[in-house]
């Protein structure tokens, strides 16, 4: 080894400095890294190596996406892998796009949203979900729907027009059932228009497809919502009363009544229970919803002795009864001791009609135009479609068609829409209408029935969810099909029975 000279006189050899480059790294990484090791950690996906918090992997709540949530379903159920662990941005993107491309699909000309968060397919017709069938349809029986208000919307007037009397309850006057709505429809016509669509629509603007129980049955709706958007007691019995004056002149054989008052009552003389006893008395079939709020208590009309109270049940988008559960509507006790409801029916994933001439429908037909586009024709579209969604703000900010297409797809979650022309609804308003059509069809086959053999039969043929209190669900889960055909039988045994 060569000696150096050393400026202190010594004759010892001196060494060659040592570099510590890679000690110096390791230094700062441990810095970095709070005085720890930094461990090099694969993709749980793709197996790729990379570093914690590196820019090529990350956590599924730190990727950009909004619909995360989806992501980690998709992660935790499908692929059995732990979401919490860092993946590849590439993974995530990657398995994004897939999940984009199965919430889009098409069925004989028409394009369906899937919420896969509720099931694989789109929302299935009600007649499939409750195994129905297709027919009877309601013919010659005419429902009346006390409701919130209501527009002439083409489920209800097309291929026909069933609409045959309109009643305003807070100005007394009668409506004409051949005027149109212009221009934008009130906030007041949503629930009822909803209401008497997903039980007696036509699914006019799904080919069918999405058409109610009793898709040709006649209507009469009568509005009962005041002008500041409530609905009180006066508007609910000028409107009984109005029914008891014209039921036989339209023929009045159900009313569907899927809204309650402000008060409770304990007594059969609150005036709008005594409509509905004088109903039921001349023959007039009374179906209610029970009221959404567990912890609420049954109110008039529901709360009515003779009413046919309906709640409500989540059948998860299936027919098939394991994957059917309660939905927790209100629940109690009439007059006379009887546990209300007296019937369940599916209250959620229920499809029905957006109202024409809306925000909402006009963001629909935005949201579909864009989510149908192709990439390239994506981002040319957004520019001039984003200004009618409410998550316009975020879209024409991004560049990449993914998260784009993450946006709109979580928007049209939020919304509930199936389609451009239906969203799913829930709540017992919608399930009351379904045993609406139900007794519709009962009626069809047989006229004679009265307001007792159909509540006999309901409950009869209904089928009880295995651990669910009597008093949530009565006698349980509606049974379309098994009702028609005890109706049926009933038609036989009319004479023997008189």
């Amino acid at each position: 080894m060569p000696v150096r000279p050393n400026p202190s006189g010594s004759n010892a050899p001196q060494r060659r400095p040592v570099r510590l480059r890679g000690r110096r790294r390791l230094g700062r990484r441990r810095r970095q890294s709070g005085g720890h090791r930094v461990r090099r950690v694969p993709c749980a996906l793709c197996r790729h190596v990379g570093r914690r918090g590196s820019r090529r992997h990350v956590r599924v709540d730190r990727f950009a996406s909004a619909q995360r949530e989806l992501i980690v379903a998709a992660i935790g159920g499908s692929l059995g892998v732990d979401p919490n662990r860092p993946f590849c941005v590439e993974c995530l993107a990657a398995l994004e796009r897939m999940i984009l491309a199965r919430q889009i699909v098409s069925d004989d000309g028409r394009t369906f949203f899937v919420d896969r968060l509720l099931s694989p397919h789109p929302i299935m017709p009600l007649a499939m979900r409750l195994e129905a069938g297709e027919e009877p349809r309601g013919r010659g029986v005419t429902i009346c729907f006390i409701d919130s208000g209501f527009v002439a919307h083409p489920d209800l007037v097309l291929p026909d027009d069933r609409i045959v009397a309109m009643y305003d309850a807070n100005t007394g006057r009668r409506l004409s059932p051949s005027a149109r709505q212009r221009g934008e429809p009130p906030i007041s016509a949503w629930h009822g228009t909803m209401t008497a669509a997903s039980a007696t629509g036509s699914g006019h603007l799904s080919g069918g497809l999405y058409r109610g129980l009793a898709s040709e049955a006649r209507l009469v709706l009568v509005a009962t919502m005041t002008p500041w958007g409530g609905i009180r007691t006066p508007q609910v019995v000028r409107a009984l009363e109005w029914v008891l004056k014209m039921r036989e002149r339209y023929e009045i054989r159900i009313v569907n009544v899927s809204l309650g008052i402000d008060e409770t009552t304990d007594s059969l003389e609150h005036p709008v229970v005594d409509l509905v006893e004088k109903l039921v008395d001349l023959g007039v079939v009374v179906v209610a919803a029970a009221g959404n709020g567990p912890d609420e208590p049954i109110v008039p009309p529901a709360w009515s002795p003779s009413a046919i109270t309906v709640g409500g049940i989540d059948d998860a988008n299936s027919p098939e009864p394991w994957r059917w559960g309660i939905w927790w509507g209100s629940h109690g006790r009439s007059y006379d001791g009887a546990h209300k409801p007296e019937i369940v029916a599916p209250a959620i994933w229920l499809p029905a009609p957006i109202l024409d001439q809306t925000p909402v429908r006009r963001e629909a037909d935005a949201l579909f135009a864009m989510a149908t586009a192709d990439d390239h024709a994506l981002m040319r579209m957004i520019p001039g479609l984003a200004h009618s969604t409410l998550v316009g703000p975020a879209l024409v900010t991004v560049r990449s068609p993914r998260l784009a297409r993450s946006i709109i797809h979580r928007r049209m979650h939020d919304e509930k829409l199936i389609t451009a022309c239906y969203k799913h609804v829930d709540g017992t308003s919608f399930a009351a209408p379904i045993v609406s059509a139900i007794v519709a069809r009962m009626l069809e086959v047989n006229p004679a029935l009265t307001p007792a053999d159909v509540r006999a039969i309901l409950l009869a043929t209904a089928v009880r969810l295995p651990n669910v209190p009597v008093e949530r669900q009565g006698a349980g889960v509606v049974r379309a099909a098994a009702a028609v055909e005890a109706a049926a039988t009933a038609r036989r045994m009319g004479p023997e029975r008189d």
